[in-house]
């Protein structure tokens, strides 16, 4: 696998917290001494003779298949807490060690569910181009919006195939988001699981507006994780 150097995703080849080791994305969100201990506490156990000779795409894939809907929720939000705190360490932000990090995801995990019984479906407006997906694909036009005033988002999003026919949508309102990076995340992880519920195998992501909102709000973006293959 290419580490993230040569992803252009990282600066230097050594991980930030553990010099000695190249950074690849498994070493990042598994494999780091610090990471491992974040896993311990929030209750994942990686068997190495199932888990650690696996590839990136395949571990992934052997996590989806012996994991609950609710323990792969968990997993999704603390791998892109780990991924978001090692970007917001290497760039000089505040360091978290293992027992935040893992408080952290549980109170991210206890947000969510909140969100989650207060979604409410319904049919998103405001799509005024679009373009279709390759075939046996399905496209997600996603958006996102938050008042810095009361600390509260907003999330949106529709699903369609190629022909254009609407298979799901989600609305989601006065979410309380307690940083406002946490924006995208909470999208992200709404598109993920809404995928899942819908069966989809292959999604592509289109953002609307969020972006411009963001920028407007005076919010920086974070980084983008990078392809899982």
């Amino acid at each position: 696998m290419q580490n993230l150097v040569r992803r252009r995703v990282a600066l230097k080849g050594n991980c930030p917290r553990s010099s000695t080791k190249e950074e690849s994305l498994l070493h990042v969100i598994r494999d780091c001494n610090n990471v491992r201990e974040v896993w311990h506490i929030l209750g994942f156990k990686w068997d190495k003779e199932i888990y650690s000779a696996l590839p990136l795409a395949e571990w992934f894939d052997k996590v989806v298949d012996n994991f609950s809907q609710d323990r792969f929720e968990t997993f999704l939000i603390a791998a892109w807490v780990i991924w978001s705190g090692r970007n917001e360490e290497f760039y000089g932000g505040k360091k978290l060690s293992a027992a935040q990090t893992a408080t952290f995801v549980r109170s991210y995990r206890e947000e969510f569910m909140n969100a989650q019984e207060k979604r409410d479906m319904g049919v998103q407006g405001g799509l005024v181009i679009w373009r279709p997906p390759p075939s046996s694909s399905a496209k997600v036009n996603f958006d996102g919006s938050y008042n810095r005033d009361t600390g509260e988002g907003g999330i949106g999003l529709v699903v369609r195939d190629v022909d254009g026919t609407v298979l799901g949508t989600l609305s989601m309102k006065r979410i309380e988001i307690a940083y406002p990076w946490m924006i995208e995340g909470k999208v992200a992880l709404e598109v993920l699981k809404f995928a899942r519920d819908l069966g989809l195998a292959r999604i592509l992501l289109e953002r609307d507006a969020l972006e411009s909102i963001l920028e407007k709000e005076g919010i920086k973006q974070p980084m983008p994780w990078p392809n899982m293959d």
